[in-house]
């Protein structure tokens, strides 16, 4: 079986897992044997993010906006559960490939929802973006771009999705860099997107589109 056919068939077991995991209200020996089948390591990490109440979910108040996060050992990580996206490495270089269905951040986000187990905060909306922006901070030796090139960016990467068609971040990435701009990494440039205050942009699988119909 080709690896994107075990990915889904993951996928759909995963689904249906969760939802067993909801009913009874606790994960059973069988259905931890069948995870670690699933997804190896990744599964202990994320039980044990779970376990260690990591996963904290963030509901900005009045806007309803929801954040997750997952606090790893040296930074928090971001994880978007509707497209299945995380901000950590592992899912640039292995999930994005097919290599693996989900990095343990995003499993761990399923398996803490399914349980009810995850720490709850409402904030207000004026702490959206100070917060968003300690999350997402990346630490690189150029420092950080300032908030008008980061704007330049977006406009840049809405132009090119405008003339386009859908594209992995990083074929959007080598296109910023031909512009000229100063763009570190593709994660960087993911990161830009995904924190637009206007969410011009949505991931799917990987690939960058706009989120809703854009006029000139």
């Amino acid at each position: 079986m080709r690896r994107s056919n075990q990915i889904r068939y993951e996928k759909k077991a995963l689904k249906e897992l969760l939802s067993e995991i909801r009913e009874i209200g606790y994960i059973n020996d069988q259905q931890r044997y069948t995870l670690s089948k699933m997804y190896g390591e990744r599964q202990k990490r994320a039980l044990k993010a779970v376990e260690e109440g990591r996963v904290k979910k963030y509901v900005f108040k009045p806007s309803d906006r929801v954040v997750w996060i997952i606090v790893g050992t040296e930074r928090d990580y971001q994880t978007i559960p509707s497209v299945n996206y995380c901000i950590c490495d592992d899912f640039y270089f292995h999930v994005i490939s097919h290599e693996v269905g989900l990095c343990y951040h995003l499993l761990a986000q399923m398996l803490a929802e399914s349980l009810g187990n995850f720490e709850l905060f409402t904030v207000h909306d004026q702490m959206y973006e100070p917060l968003m922006s300690e999350w997402r901070h990346v630490e690189v030796k150029k420092g950080k771009l300032p908030q008008d090139e980061i704007e330049n960016v977006r406009k840049a990467i809405q132009t090119l999705l405008i003339q386009g068609e859908p594209s992995p971040i990083n074929q959007l990435f080598e296109k910023v860099k031909q512009e000229g701009f100063d763009v570190f990494t593709p994660q960087h440039l993911s990161m830009i997107l995904s924190s637009d205050p206007e969410s011009r942009f949505e991931c799917d699988n990987g690939v960058w589109s706009l989120s809703k119909p854009q006029h000139d």
